[in-house]
Formats: structure tokens, sequence, C-alpha cells
């Protein structure tokens, strides 16, 4: 028997597996049809992260054909991160609009955790149906395919996870902010690209990284400082030549809210907002965390901007 280790999973893991099943196997398909009566489909697109601009995002949506009607799921996939309040009204509003712009003609709501989360979670049930992370994984067990093996030890993984996480992460404030803010970025910030190393953080977590739409800059938010920072890399010997092309880009950026400084061996374009204390509990500090998300959306922008004006040539 080959034993498959992991050193973590996250839902993004999970997504692709179930993707994967879709794609590949009609059997699975029934798992989540069968639960709205529908005994013969046909698949025709899978979305991982499909995002709207103003409702956020749905982690998986499927596509199939059903009596010449197209008919989508859409999945809410949770291991053990906290369920946001706004979370299943959005899935609703989200494909009442893609019924309207005609994605599909009408659709079915899902989330898909291990069965204790979907059992203790209160959020959860509000969610019009579901499928455990353990029939998944009969799924798997009962077919003859080489990959079940890897499939079943990642599925484990992901069970225990949600079994113990909360034991693991019981004293740790910081990791349950990083949650939160995971969440609020997805349901409200959708088009930002949070990069996320790992569900747990120790009591230094409290940066944030996001990425831009190019390879030589990157977004910061110092949240024990007070700044959002779009930085440039090992560039603080040409700060001048970045001031300077700012200016041209956009005029006076100071009277904007922009400063450019050094810091270390790069060079950052930056905004001031309110500190932000991971240490303390999400709620009570919403007002601030949407100040420097609104602060990272401008600087994202502003990467976008002077993109388009070819700030590449003096990298």
């Amino acid at each position: 028997m080959i034993i498959h280790n992991f050193r973590d999973i996250l839902e993004h893991d999970m997504d692709m597996l179930i993707l994967e099943e879709f794609s590949c196997s009609a059997e699975f398909s029934k798992i989540f049809l069968s639960k709205i009566g529908i005994t013969n489909a046909i698949l025709l697109s899978t979305w991982q992260s499909k995002t709207d601009s103003e409702l956020g995002e749905s982690d998986l949506t499927i596509v199939f054909s059903h009596n010449d009607k197209k008919i989508a799921l859409l999945i809410e996939d949770k291991i053990d991160a906290i369920a946001m309040p706004e979370q299943p009204s959005r899935y609703i509003l989200r494909g009442n609009k893609g019924v309207e712009s005609g994605d599909y003609d009408y659709y079915y709501i899902f989330i898909v955790a291990p069965k204790k989360y979907l059992e203790i979670n209160e959020k959860a049930k509000e969610y019009p149906y579901n499928v455990s992370y353990e029939e998944i994984r009969d799924y798997f067990v009962k077919i003859d395919d080489p990959r079940k093996g890897f499939k079943i030890a990642q599925i484990d993984l992901a069970i225990e996870k949600q079994k113990n996480g909360y034991q693991v992460v019981k004293n740790s404030i910081i990791t349950d902010f990083w949650r939160y803010y995971i969440e609020y970025k997805k349901l409200f910030y959708p088009k930002l690209n949070l990069v996320i190393s790992s569900d747990i953080k120790p009591t230094s977590g409290y940066w944030t990284y996001f990425r831009t739409n190019n390879s030589y800059s990157c977004i910061y938010f110092k949240s024990n400082k007070g700044y959002v920072d779009l930085t440039f890399n090992g560039k603080a010997d040409i700060i001048d030549k970045i001031k300077s092309f700012l200016s041209n880009a956009i005029g006076n950026y100071y009277e904007q809210g922009y400063t450019v400084v050094k810091t270390g061996k790069s060079c950052v374009i930056r905004l001031t907002v309110p500190i932000v204390d991971f240490s303390k509990p999400f709620d009570i500090q919403i007002d601030l965390v949407k100040q420097s998300f609104d602060a990272v959306e401008k600087l994202f922008e502003l990467s976008n901007k002077l993109d388009y004006y070819g700030i590449s040539s003096i990298i």
C-alpha cells in the first residue's frame, strides 16, 4: 500500500478535487444530482471561483444540460473556515443574476464540507442542499480507479483538519481574524488576489500580501503600521524615476494621498490607513478593515494604470 503524505490541505485543493471528478465521472455527479431529483444530465461546463464584481464569488459553478434546459449547481466549499453572515443569500443573488443573464435556466445551491461542519455550523444549515466530504470519500472507496488512494488520503486529511482545527486555533485570535478577513475579501473585494500561505497563522501573522497583474510589483497591507504599499522589490535605487513616472501618469500624487518611499532595498508607493489589530476581534474592526481594503483596491487599480502607461520601461 502506498502512503500519501501532505503538509497541509486547503479549500482550494478540495475545490480542484471536486471539479476534476465532475469533469471525469458521471457517477460522481450523481452524488449531487440525486439530491435534487435529477437522474440524467449532461455536463456542459465547470468554473472554479466564478466571480461577480458586485456579488462576490461562488467557489464552484457546475452547469449541466437537462431536458433541454441548462441547470447550474452553485457550490460553497468549506473545510473549517468561518461562514460569513451574507454568504448563503449572496449565492441566491448570484444565481438569480445568472438566470437573468442567460448563463443557465435555473440553479441549485449546495455547501460541501466535512459532516461535523455541516452538523455544528448554523450558517451551513441555511444552504438548501449539502454534500459531506464523507459522502465523497465513500464514492472513492467504491470505484476502481488508481487515483483513489491518493484522493482518499486527501479527503481524510481535510476531515481530520476540521475535527482538530478548532483545537489547534482555539487560543489563536489571529487565525480566527484571518478566517473572517479571507471571507470578507471573497465577498466584497473578489478581484483582489490575496495570497494565503496557510490556514493557521502565528502571532506575527498580521501582514497581508496581494498579487498585482504584473511580475515586478505586489501589494502589502502592513496592518500594525497602518500602511498599504505598492511594492517594487529591489528597486530602491530608482526611486526618483518612479516618482517622476508616477507624476507623469497621475499628476500631483502627494495631493491624492500617495507617498513614495524606500523600504530596505525596495521602493513603495504608499497609502496611509488606520492600524488594524489582528489580535482583536474582527467584528469590532470592520470599518477599519474596509478602509484598508479600499486602499489595496486603489493601489491595485494604480498598478494597472502604471502598466498601461509603460512603467515596465523603467523597472
